[in-house]
């Protein structure tokens, strides 16, 4: 008799259905290898559907009618509006139960390495193309991403993921492998929303590996669920001053490469509305999270992910996983200037959310008494056919 583990084998397909999304995330735009990864993606979402139909006995069901009405959505919106990112993303969530939110981590933080080391060789192979912009005398570098921003945010979410995994606690080492991951991308890309956000996360956690109980209390658990709120208002604040011709926000546009102008495009032409736009047309892009949300995606997504968040952060503190309410904080004040983030293609990290259902995003102690349990619970004897 063999012992097959079950959640092993589930665990296995996950990953690679998540790769598929990665990888054209990260690669679709080479020319060549562009249009075979696209249709991989598809072979991904296969995978996910798959995985879900033959484990349906898995869901409860209030689980399964929650995930039902919140597929149906994405669907909705993706028709509408064109964007599948949250179809992808709840389909993932949904698929995800008993899976290790923390070896998905891991498989990211190898799959960001990996990237870097191989996206590097192809952009001096010239097989990558280099995107260039001018910031003053300096001259920034893609590396073959798409864009020296794309570059800079798969390092944060790599230094974030790393941070996470250790949690938030301080080590030499880590942080000066982070730092040096660091100083390299500034190096070439010198994405200066990334490196400010890094540096301040690795200032944030140095302090939580210091006083770890401070940020148990009631008041940072409230600061960081009002952190969207912040964050949203900031947006629509900037923008309107933007719009009454402000020099200080000129001033910060243009450090911000015109995401400020481009919320105010989309605003005058569009506007907010309950169940959003396509803003697929045109040579812009809206960068801004909040104003991504509640322009194109629409109003009631708008309160639903605000709803989401701050409830995520409760929970969180409720189960006493700090780091991961610090990531996810992080990762929302992020959203000011870029949303790409928020698409599980690009981060695994957004399977945190979750928590909101299955109440399994715990610290590692934890987590490691409950794989005893799944290795138990998911494990079934076949015959040798030897």
């Amino acid at each position: 008799m063999l012992l097959v583990d079950r959640n092993k084998l589930t665990t296995f397909f996950f990953l690679l259905a998540y790769t598929t999304f990665y990888a054209f995330a990260m690669f679709g735009h080479i020319a060549g290898i562009g249009g075979y990864l696209k249709n991989i993606t598809y072979f991904g979402i296969a995978i996910l559907l798959i995985l879900f139909f033959t484990r349906l006995h898995d869901y409860y069901a209030k689980e399964g009618i929650i995930f039902f009405i919140l597929i149906l959505w994405s669907l909705f919106i993706g028709y509408r509006v064109g964007d599948y990112g949250y179809f992808k993303l709840i389909l993932m969530i949904t698929v995800s139960k008993n899976i290790d939110f923390n070896k998905c981590i891991k498989y990211d933080v190898f799959l960001r390495l990996l990237t870097i080391v191989l996206m590097y060789f192809l952009w001096r192979a010239g097989i990558a193309p280099d995107t260039t912009l001018a910031f003053g005398t300096i001259m920034r570098h893609s590396m073959g991403f798409q864009n020296p921003n794309h570059f800079g945010l798969l390092v944060f979410i790599l230094i974030l993921e790393c941070l996470y995994l250790a949690r938030m606690k301080f080590h030499f080492w880590l942080y000066a492998a982070l730092i040096a991951i660091l100083v390299f991308e500034d190096r070439i890309a010198g994405s200066r929303t990334s490196e400010v956000y890094s540096i301040a996360l690795l200032i944030f956690t140095a302090f939580y590996a210091k006083w770890p109980n401070a940020f148990k209390k009631k008041g940072w658990q409230i600061f960081m669920q009002l952190n969207y709120v912040i964050c949203a208002v900031l947006t629509a604040v900037s923008a309107h001053m933007m719009e009454s011709g402000s020099q200080t926000m000129k001033a910060l546009d243009s450090a911000f490469s015109g995401r400020i102008t481009n919320v105010v495009y989309y605003n005058q032409l569009l506007g907010p509305t309950i169940l959003g736009h396509s803003i697929s047309f045109g040579n812009r892009t809206c960068d801004n999270l909040y104003a991504y949300l509640a322009i194109c995606s629409g109003i009631l997504v708008f309160i639903a992910v605000t709803v989401a968040y701050m409830l995520l952060i409760r929970d969180l503190y409720q189960y006493d996983n700090i780091p991961m309410a610090i990531a996810v904080f992080f990762l929302f004040a992020y959203g000011i200037s870029e949303r790409l983030w928020m698409n599980i293609d690009y981060n695994m990290m957004m399977l945190a959310f979750r928590q909101l259902i299955y109440h399994d995003v715990v610290p590692n102690i934890q987590m490691e008494k409950q794989e005893t349990v799944c290795r138990i619970r998911n494990s079934w004897p076949i015959r040798n056919r030897m």
